[in-house]
């Protein structure tokens, strides 16, 4: 653990240290209603770094680069231990696709950002105003021009300020499979239109989700 890891859990016990002896957060918990949660954090992927082999002459290869990662979730408690929430958020995470002829860079699919989309069932785990929860679900996530379905599994912990305010840590990991194809360009037609033969691949991934928030109990 380094020093700057030290200082960021030695800050956070003593605030969770400070909430907890303040007499108004004693009684808040989680409760039946509605949720909703603003947040942000960072989103790393093994999405990426493959070769493809399509014959003797031509190679897919793909890349992928880390990025943050912000969104908001909508969700509804039935009671103290289960609830249901929605989730939209967007990643700056990248993915790239590129199909190689011989060596020669022929075409490329380029997504700068990735949309995520989820529905997931929650289950808290302690009463207090510390609740350590599980989530899990699923959903789609989007890229330049498609949406594979994702499933997540992950969990983490509510930290209430007041009844109706609380910090949320979470960890999620999204799984899922990417079917693609890029187009070898082999012709130009005026005005512009492309003539090949697209080449389809398909890619398994794993993203990680680390965030925190703000939640809003009403």
């Amino acid at each position: 653990m380094t020093g700057i890891d030290r200082r960021f859990f030695a800050r956070l016990v003593v605030l969770v240290s400070i909430i907890l002896l303040h007499p108004h957060v004693v009684l808040a918990e989680v409760k039946n209603g509605f949720e909703i949660e603003f947040y942000g954090g960072t989103f790393s992927t093994d999405l990426g770094g493959k070769t493809f082999v399509l014959d003797e002459d031509r190679t897919i290869v793909t890349q992928g680069d880390d990025g943050d990662i912000f969104g908001l979730r909508l969700g509804y408690n039935f009671n103290r231990h289960i609830g249901m929430e929605l989730n939209a958020a967007y990643s700056t995470a990248q993915y790239d696709a590129i199909l190689f002829d011989a060596g020669e860079h022929v075409s490329k699919d380029e997504t700068t950002g990735l949309f995520i989309t989820d529905l997931d069932l929650v289950l808290h785990l302690l009463k207090g105003p510390i609740v350590p929860f599980l989530a899990a679900g699923g959903g789609i996530m989007g890229t330049v021009d498609q949406s594979p379905f994702t499933y997540n599994y992950g969990g983490g912990v509510k930290v209430f300020l007041t009844k109706q305010l609380a910090i949320r840590v979470d960890y999620r990991e999204y799984r899922g499979t990417l079917d693609d194809d890029l187009d070898e360009i082999f012709g130009v037609i005026p005005p512009d239109t492309f003539v090949g033969h697209a080449f389809s691949y398909s890619e398994d991934f794993r993203l990680r989700e680390l965030s925190v928030g703000l939640t809003y109990v009403f």
